[in-house]
């Protein structure tokens, strides 16, 4: 455009009749128009690209915003691009559009939506309802009443979701809690993953409360032990250290390195102790006991229970059988020696 003087309102005049003046505003170098009777407005206020949308700094000469719509980009070089009751306040912060976002802090974003914000430092909303990321680069892609609170939290989307715990990751659903620090939720309904590295891959109200603690799926089902895992099922608890339980129905494995695999109503409470499946099976704070069959109650550590045990007929004894080993032979029982 070349080096164009700029002048104080004052200073313009117009000729007589109809005819306007247009000059850059000293104070705000924006380019204004002023009439014979005194009156200035924005040349941009007359002047529309075909089917665009007018611009204009903000007050403070910094930001960039539409015309229409009463947003306001008062942020040092902030922009709003379109919509209507939007703010981005914050330095560098975006508004993409919508209505009623609140972009407030720096470099902080909000691609549209409504009644969302950003109030982070390189905090993230993409779009959708209400929702809220307020802590550095956290993110809520979408969705409603969504909150990202902890620095690099991350909601992907879903409905009354919350990623409190420092770097930790909701994938979408309804009602969902990851608080822990590093914790993580697929996806499902009321699941809460509150301890360091804790995860819910789905399923309805499961709660992962121990520190790398981790649930498959399922429903109401509990890992409260350090790095103890349930693969499914309902109802199903695993409150100690490295317990595992893969699914079944009421089961629970409260000894240290204890297993269940599945079945009804299963205890394995000592450690070490493991149940195949089954139900209503106790190792009996039994360390080592193993159990394969139902209604067994261990009485003694080192131990294998089962219902009945079924040796198969074979007429010579396999070659390199250990000592110790059972085999049978008709009607015979033998034991290597």
């Amino acid at each position: 455009m070349g080096n164009v003087t700029k002048s104080q309102p004052n200073n313009i005049r117009t000729p007589d009749g109809n005819s306007l003046a247009v000059f850059v505003d000293g104070v705000s170098g924006m380019m204004m128009i002023k009439d014979i009777m005194g009156n200035i407005q924005p040349l941009s206020d007359y002047v529309v690209g075909l089917g665009s949308v007018p611009f204009r700094y903000d007050a403070n000469g910094t930001g960039i915003e539409p015309i229409l719509g009463t947003n306001n980009a008062s942020g040092c070089f902030a922009t709003i691009g379109g919509g209507n009751s939007n703010t981005a306040s914050g330095c560098r912060s975006t508004v993409g559009g919508g209505r009623c976002n609140i972009s407030s802090n720096y470099n902080s974003t909000i691609g549209g939506g409504c009644a969302n914000t950003a109030s982070g430092c390189l905090a993230t909303i993409g779009g959708g309802f209400s929702n809220l990321a307020s802590l550095n680069t956290s993110t809520v892609g979408g969705g409603e009443d969504n909150t990202a609170s902890a620095i690099n939290s991350t909601v992907a989307g879903g409905r009354y979701i919350v990623a409190s715990g420092q770097h930790s990751t909701v994938g979408g659903g309804y009602a969902l809690i990851a608080s822990g620090d590093y914790s993580t939720i697929s996806g499902g309904y009321a699941n809460i993953a509150s301890q360091y590295a804790s995860s819910v891959g789905g399923g309805q109200n499961n709660n992962s409360s121990g520190c790398f603690s981790k649930i498959g799926g399922g429903i109401q089902n509990t890992a409260s032990g350090n790095y103890s895992t349930v693969g499914g099922g309902c109802s199903n608890v695993t409150n100690s250290a490295y317990s595992t339980i893969g699914g079944g129905y009421g089961n629970s494995a409260s000894g240290g390195n204890s297993f269940i695999g599945g079945g009804y109503v299963n205890t394995a409470s000592g450690s070490y102790s493991g149940i195949l499946a089954g139900k209503s099976n106790s190792t009996n704070t039994c360390a080592c006991a193993m159990i394969v069959g139902s209604n067994i109650t261990a009485n003694r550590v080192c131990a294998t229970f089962v219902n009945n045990l079924s040796i198969v007929n074979i007429p010579t004894a396999p070659a390199g059988l250990p000592s110790g080993s059972v085999w049978r032979s008709g009607t015979a029982l033998c034991i290597v020696v």
